[in-house]
């Protein structure tokens, strides 16, 4: 297998992701590059957390928001805090006055919480406070919000 020597040119680069990409850093700014050296986000945000379900958490100074694959700003830079896309759904919070909520992909509010929560990742599902829970069913791949 031949391999091809990357030029130094950025400040950080982070180990490569099993899909073969890595978030790289240049000038307090971060994007993602491929196995070949190729820009796939573009060097522009603050901070590129890891790739889950299909997209990349990116943070600007507006906030947090959320790029494809590709690249794409699919949901813009918006929000205070945010979880990472689990099975199409992700949580998240415009300010620290505002109540956490449920987003898909398309940035759609899925379901508003009147609470604060906390998330935690499981095996198939995530937790949400202590009564509402985001669970995956694998059988038939459907999603289900429960209140215990």
């Amino acid at each position: 297998m031949d391999f091809e020597v990357i030029p130094v040119q950025y400040d950080n680069v982070q180990n490569f992701y099993g899909n073969r990409l890595s978030v790289v850093f240049k000038d307090d700014k971060a994007g993602v590059i491929d196995l070949n050296g190729n820009i796939v986000v573009p060097i522009r945000y603050n901070e590129i957390r890891r790739f889950m379900d299909g997209m990349w958490v990116v943070r600007s100074d507006e906030g947090f928001g959320f790029a494809n694959y590709e690249g794409e700003e699919v949901i813009p830079p918006q929000y205070e805090i945010v979880s990472g896309f689990m099975n199409g759904i992700a949580v998240v919070r415009d300010n620290e006055d505002a109540p956490f909520y449920f987003i898909n992909k398309s940035g759609k509010v899925i379901n508003e919480t009147s609470y604060n929560i906390r998330y935690d990742v499981y095996d198939g599902g995530m937790i949400y406070h202590d009564d509402v829970y985001l669970e995956h069913h694998s059988t038939d791949n459907r999603r289900s919000l429960y209140s215990r």
